[in-house]
């Protein structure tokens, strides 16, 4: 059993990000289907021979390599610093839920995982309803900007602001075969959804179940109940969708004034680096 190697593998993944896991991301990324129990054993035969220390942060178990033992010392400082800041992303998801064309509202990035910095913004992914993408888009900006907390291009203190760094049309939710990496998988799983209307969450999984090629462990235990649309928010939708392919021109025209290597489709938008989704463990 390669249960050795592997955990090796889990270790420096997070690392690269001064993380110590918890034992549920543990089993949950985990490579190969094990048991937790068979897991908590391993971990704990190498915690008695000092290869690896545990502690509890937030009422979580984490483990890190002795040689990484400030990674927990991180999560104990990061972890408080990520209540605050996740705290602000629940008030500020549930006022872009009320828009009818938002379907979902995922906290994901540092503050998903209790390890963001002071300095840290806090990222949205967006799933808009079929065909509402470009207005949906308009509205969250304009939404967020009322609210104060838009991050915007170029801005250098994006302390607590709100970056909408993945936006998908509710027609189009599978993830593009190239970019089906470690690093978006860890990222799709570790999402966190704030809002999630009519079972789109769930849907988005199972258009992406290639994840469990990665982490056949991965359980999917959070339910959400599904909220149908009111007729008030079905006539907004019609309203602005009218305009959707004017929205869609302008915003365009807008982003490839910046555009360097962001990846843009009628329905999906990554404002994400390339480097960055080519992350490997």
């Amino acid at each position: 059993m390669k249960m050795g190697k592997e955990l090796g593998q889990i270790f420096k993944y997070f690392a690269q990000y001064d993380y110590a896991p918890s034992l549920s991301q543990i089993h949950t990324f985990y490579p190969t289907k094990t048991s937790k129990h068979s897991l908590i054993t391993f971990l704990e035969e190498l915690v008695s021979k000092n290869i690896l220390i545990k502690a509890s942060v937030a009422g979580e178990i984490v483990y890190a390599p002795k040689i990484k033992a400030k990674t927990i010392q991180i999560r104990q400082k990061r972890t408080v610093l990520s209540i605050e800041k996740y705290s602000r992303a629940q008030k500020v998801a549930q006022i872009l839920g009320k828009i009818p064309q938002v379907q979902l509202v995922g906290l994901s990035g540092s503050v998903a995982v209790a390890n963001a910095k002071k300095s840290d913004d806090i990222d949205f992914f967006i799933i808009t309803k079929a065909g509402n993408l470009w207005s949906g888009r308009i509205l969250i900006l304009i939404f967020l900007q009322i609210l104060g907390v838009r991050r915007r291009f170029g801005e250098k203190n994006v302390a607590n602001k709100i970056c909408c760094n993945l936006l998908f049309d509710g027609r189009d939710l599978a993830i593009p075969e190239e970019k089906r990496t470690i690093y978006t998988a860890h990222e799709l799983l570790q999402m966190v959804p704030l809002v999630s209307k009519r079972g789109v969450y769930q849907k988005l999984i199972k258009q992406n179940e290639w994840v469990f090629t990665f982490f056949p462990n991965a359980q999917l235990i959070l339910k959400r109940e599904l909220s149908n649309l009111s007729k008030n928010e079905l006539k907004w939708i019609h309203f602005f969708s009218l305009f959707e392919k004017l929205f869609r021109i302008i915003q365009l025209t807008l982003i490839n004034r910046h555009k360097t290597k962001e990846y843009i489709t009628e329905t999906q938008l990554w404002f994400f680096k390339e480097t960055i989704l080519r992350k490997k463990s």
